[in-house]
């Protein structure tokens, strides 16, 4: 027995249903997604707070590292140099750190000179020591673990001179809310397909 029109129509009401909750589907998973999408990015100014040495990137969308901006202050959007110094030894480096994170390191150990992109860092506290008048040593906190940087100079006499670090990261644990797009997602999932379910069966 061959269908009948209203079979036809409803058919096509299926179908047409179908790919409208595939294509919502798609849509509420990219909008749990785009409003997070940005690299975790931080502007380093010089010790006079307002002309920009460069910036420090590890391309992450979530927040891996902060810039100190003075005494035990934290930035996750820009980190502030100390007043350039004479003497650049491990001593007086951790001075300086202890001077932004309010810590009681006695030393640090000291990079490369002119490093390289990407730089690698897996210690709780790192240092970059910019050259140039008015630029001292960006402090930063890590987040995260081990992270991989790149360091961008902006303007002039802002170059890298080396990465100095001291420190161990703890594990990180897990982050509340992290799992909740992948949750929202498979429930959206699972609610099309009873949907669909149920108007297969009718």
């Amino acid at each position: 027995m061959a269908p009948t029109g209203a079979h036809r129509e409803a058919r096509k009401m299926v179908r047409a249903k179908r790919i409208s909750d595939v294509v919502a589907g798609a849509v509420v998973v990219a909008a749990l997604f785009v409003g997070t999408a940005h690299a975790n990015t931080i502007t380093i100014f010089k010790a006079d707070g307002t002309t920009v040495a460069g910036t420090l990137t590890d391309g992450s969308l979530n927040v891996t590292f902060q810039g100190f901006t003075a005494l035990n202050t934290l930035s996750s959007t820009s980190a502030i140099t100390t007043p350039q110094q004479s003497n650049s030894n491990p001593d007086t480096e951790a001075a300086v750190l202890n001077s932004r994170a309010g810590t009681s390191f006695a030393t640090v150990t000291q990079g490369p000179s002119n490093p390289a992109n990407p730089l690698i860092v897996s210690s709780l506290y790192f240092m970059l020591k910019l050259d140039g008048p008015n630029t001292g040593w960006a402090v930063f906190k890590n987040l995260n673990g081990t992270l991989s940087l790149t360091y961008n100079e902006i303007g002039t006499a802002s170059g890298l001179s080396h990465v100095s670090t001291v420190g161990t990261v703890a594990a990180p644990g897990p982050i509340v809310g992290a799992g909740l797009p992948g949750l929202l997602a498979a429930c959206g999932g699972l609610l099309a397909l009873a949907r669909r379910r149920r108007q297969i069966s009718v």
